[in-house]
Order: structure tokens, then sequence, then C-alpha cells
């Protein structure tokens, strides 16, 4: 008895698993989580590859006439663009938001401003780095040809952390014809002239000092026309920046210079520093917020 039991057992075991089918007789497909690669592609404006990290939904692949909004997220200094998902966790994130209802699928893509002297700067244009004209002429043109993003600024939003925060703001404030939400993150949107963080040691951090001085987000919606500020309007505009971070002074300016002109602006001071546990519940509260607002043109 014991003998013909392990004989059933044997064949069972060694019969073909039989999966339900479907109407039609097909088989299922598996849900694949969404995953970030990395990437490169051919500058004509830097001469050489650039490096790019690009996040796709899970049904990317399985959905091929599906079309998707668009999050550009930028990267602080000493950083590249594989930081959101080698330190924060980005894919893993982003998955979850999406499997409980909370994020819809989105594209997310960072890329790489670091690798060179300059690394970092989003807003150093000029003749050796001119990366606010790759990012606009070239960048997002590239991207948004090669995979399937939704059209119009309604489905692109911007984001990014420390630098990156200071960047994603900036070209908001520049192009806001292309850009339905911002989400910055400990953003470096200013200077003080008379902190030691920001003296010049040498030519290069002279050069890097004059170009933030230039890229004072506060002064630029100072400055603003009357014609720009309805643009900012259309922007739901969201600045993140814990308690102990060096960057908060310039996050108050930010709001306070978005309140006195009008603009509606959004300031969170939660508790923490310019950390990496911060930003990652950040992205938590990104991702379902910039979902909110995609697709909706005011």
């Amino acid at each position: 008895m014991k003998k013909s039991i392990l004989i059933a057992l044997a064949i069972l075991m060694a019969a073909p698993m039989v999966t339900a089918q479907q109407p039609g007789g097909q088989f299922p497909q598996r849900s694949e989580a969404g995953r970030t690669t990395e990437k490169t592609f051919y500058s004509k404006v830097f001469g050489t590859d650039r490096a790019y990290s690009i996040y796709l939904p899970r049904d990317y692949e399985t959905n091929p006439n599906k079309s998707y909004p668009i999050f550009y997220l930028l990267h602080g200094a000493s950083d590249d663009n594989r930081c959101y998902e080698n330190k924060a966790g980005l894919s893993s994130i982003a998955n979850q938001l999406t499997a409980s209802g909370e994020a819809i699928g989105m594209i997310i893509v960072t890329p790489n401003a670091g690798g060179t002297e300059y690394e970092g700067y989003y807003n150093m244009d000029g003749d050796k780095y001119p990366y606010e004209q790759f990012f606009f002429d070239e960048f997002m043109p590239y991207i948004e040809s090669n995979y399937r993003v939704k059209p119009g600024k309604e489905n692109r939003a911007i984001g990014g952390l420390s630098m990156g925060g200071g960047g994603c703001v900036w070209y908001a404030l520049t192009r806001p014809d292309l850009f339905c939400a911002v989400y910055e993150m400990s953003g470096a949107l200013g200077i003080d002239e008379s902190s030691s963080l920001w003296n010049p040691r040498n030519e290069l951090a002279a050069k890097k000092k004059a170009s933030y001085l230039e890229h004072i987000c506060s002064e630029r919606i100072a400055a603003a026309t009357a014609e720009e500020i309805e643009a900012y309007k259309t922007i739901l505009w969201y600045a993140d920046c814990g308690d102990d971070d060096f960057t908060i002074d310039y996050n108050w300016d930010f709001f306070k210079a978005m309140k006195k002109a009008g603009v509606p602006c959004q300031l969170r001071i939660r508790d923490g520093g310019h950390t990496w546990t911060y930003w990652a519940s950040g992205l938590n509260i990104a991702l379902p917020l910039l979902s909110a607002r995609f697709g909706r043109t005011n």
C-alpha cells in the first residue's frame, strides 16, 4: 500500500501543471513589476553618450497601445541618474503605490548631470557645460519620441532634490508651458553669500557660486512679468523640506515669493534633514500627488 501511494505521488509530481485558461483559450499573462533600467544615447550637444535611468510601469511591455504621463526627476550634486533607484528604491515605491491604487502608472526618468567637474549643476549653461540646452532641446525630445509618453503639459511633471530641486524649480519658472506640476525636495533654491558652504575655493567654485547668484528662484519670481505670473498659476507647486535641512531658508524665501506674487504654492516642512531617508519618504508623497494632477488642464 505504501509503495502504491509513493508511485502515485511520483506520477502526480511528474505530470505537467495545468493552469486555468481564460475565454478564447488564452492563458493569463503574469504581471511583471515595473522596473528601472539604465540607458544611454548620443548627445550632439555634448558630443558624447549621456546616461539616464528610466522607470517603466509594469504593463508598459504588455500593453503596447497605452501611453503614460511622465515625471522628470533630477538628482542632486555629487550623485548621478542611478541614485533614486539605488538609494531610495524608486521602483519598489512606485510598484507598491500603483498596486495599492494610490498612484497611477507613469514613466519616471532621471538624466545624468554628474560625472564631470560641473556635476549636478543644471543651470550652469555655457560653452563648457550647456546642460539646460541639452535638457530642453535634446533630452526631452529624445525621451518623448522613443517612449510612449502622453502629449501635453498636463501629462508632464518635473521634480528633484537638493541641486535637482533648484534645477526643477528653475526649469519650470523659465518654461511654465511645459510642466503641470513641480515637486522639489530640499531644493537649493538660492544662496547666502556669507555662508562658508559657498565660499569659492578655486576658479571653478567661483563660477559655480556666480551661477547660483544668477539663479535665485525667489528673485526670478519677483522679477516675473504679469504674463509669466499667470503661467505659473497653471502649475501645481509643491516644496518639501526637512526642519533640520540647511536649505530650509531658501525654501521659505521661495514660498514667500510665490505667495507675494499670488501664485498658489504648497510648502511642507516635515521632520528630517538632507538625507535619503527623507527623500525616499518624499517620493511616497510625490507619486500620488502627481497622479491626481496628471490629465488636468487647469
